[in-house]
């Protein structure tokens, strides 16, 4: 369980994330700008277009060399499997 989830903290509250974003050295002006801004809008959308079109419908998926998705949550010796298979 990753340290965020362990503390409650709210990931979806762009505060929370610039404040994270800070802890971890990055720049908090940087951070809020990227959060507050667009540029990076079209590229999300293109990626949940091309999610969508390999049949993702919930998260965590994995999509691997083009095979139909299989849920992201897995025990180690399956994903070694897929991979494998790859």
């Amino acid at each position: 369980m990753g340290p965020a989830l362990r503390a409650l903290l709210n990931v979806a509250d762009p505060r929370v994330l610039q404040r994270l974003g800070g802890e971890v050295g990055l720049p908090a002006a940087e951070v809020g700008s990227l959060l507050s801004g667009g540029d990076y809008a079209e590229r999300v959308r293109a990626e949940w277009r091309g999610a969508a079109e390999h049949g993702v419908t919930g998260v965590p998926s994995l999509v691997i060399d083009g095979r139909p998705p299989v849920s992201g949550v897995q025990f180690p010796a399956a994903l070694r499997q897929l991979l494998n298979l790859a």
